[in-house]
């Protein structure tokens, strides 16, 4: 059970033995602690489903180390609160950085909880939202024209191009729609051509990957603000409302320009763990029972964690045991 794409019914197949029988027994060997907080924390949630109240799945990583920290059951404000508190205060002081999406629940737990921490908007999901406001641009204007027109068709099959950081040349093809031969930076072109307020928020969005490239934590609160302030000369509904939101998050985006041991503090390594989380998931068809998804979580992510027996019943857990031992009584 220690690799991820590893199931109770293959291992029970394996040890001729039953999916419950394996599962009992990892829950007497497999009850991994919580780590120590470190230095530098992940924070993330992964959509779990343990039960009807809990769909999501909060996780905490080691951003030095890549060891998962632990899983929590929920993301809901209470909870987090809750499973902080009961961690002393000195360990929790100990914690200097804590990167996190733009989930405000996350921030307001960290002020709370973790005092001494700073807190990292993730770059990627300010990216993210800044790509889901252009797209909302692109569906307004697109919306707009006739649906068996050119501009249509190439905000509708030609999306992609906005949302590159580069679009390459490639060699160029005929288009039947177009009449034409034509490469990839012609049809970008074409599409920028169609909307002044798509061609602001191309450029805006362009301007903003720029400054997450190529700024510095000492420049990062100047550059951020110049460009704030070009959001508001936009007019567009779409970019007025995510000016708001960088502006909230504003300090944490310019916390995320520190660099750790020579690595920018991002959650990026959040994500490949994410996947395995889903993969164990996705393998069993669900877990119903959360501390068993934890520590399966916690055992495969971690290359240097060993089962623990927990139980109080081994003997009836061992390989070799005679099938059928216990008769039912009259």
């Amino acid at each position: 059970m220690k690799e991820y794409n590893s199931t109770f019914s293959s291992a029970a197949k394996h040890n001729n033995i039953s999916s419950t029988q394996a599962e009992a027994i990892f829950d007497d060997y497999v009850n991994i602690p919580r780590q120590t907080l470190p230095r530098v924390i992940c924070i993330d949630e992964i959509y779990s489903k343990t039960s009807r109240k809990n769909k999501y799945s909060c996780l905490l990583l080691d951003f030095e180390t890549s060891n998962l920290i632990d899983v929590i059951i929920n993301r809901r404000k209470t909870t987090l609160l809750n499973y902080f508190e009961k961690i002393p205060k000195s360990e929790r002081e100990n914690v200097e950085y804590v990167s996190m999406d733009l989930y405000e629940t996350y921030r307001s737990v960290v002020k709370l909880r973790l005092p001494k921490a700073k807190v990292c908007a993730d770059p990627f999901h300010v990216i993210k939202n800044y790509n889901e406001a252009l797209d909302k641009v692109r569906k307004r204007v697109m919306n707009k024209f006739p649906k068996k027109s050119v501009e249509y068709y190439l905000l509708k099959k030609f999306n992609w191009t906005l949302f590159k950081d580069e679009v390459r040349e490639n060699e160029s093809k005929w288009n039947k729609k177009l009449h034409r031969y034509i490469n990839y930076p012609q049809i970008l072109d074409l599409i920028l051509r169609i909307s002044d307020e798509l061609r602001t928020a191309y450029y805006l969005k362009s301007d903003y990957v720029y400054f997450n490239k190529h700024s510095n934590l000492e420049n990062a609160e100047n550059d951020l603000w110049k460009h704030i302030e070009e959001m508001k000369k936009s007019n567009i509904q779409e970019i007025l409302k995510l000016k708001k939101t960088l502006i909230n998050w504003s300090q944490e985006i310019i916390n995320s320009f520190t660099f750790i041991d020579g690595r920018r503090i991002t959650n990026g390594i959040m994500e490949s763990k994410n996947g395995i989380a889903k993969e164990i998931k996705n393998n069993a068809k669900g877990y119903k029972n959360f501390l068993r998804y934890r520590n399966r979580c916690l055992y495969c992510m971690n290359k240097t964690t060993k089962p623990n027996y927990a139980g109080s019943h081994k003997s009836i857990r061992m390989k070799g045991w005679p099938r059928g031992r216990y008769k039912k009584n009259k």
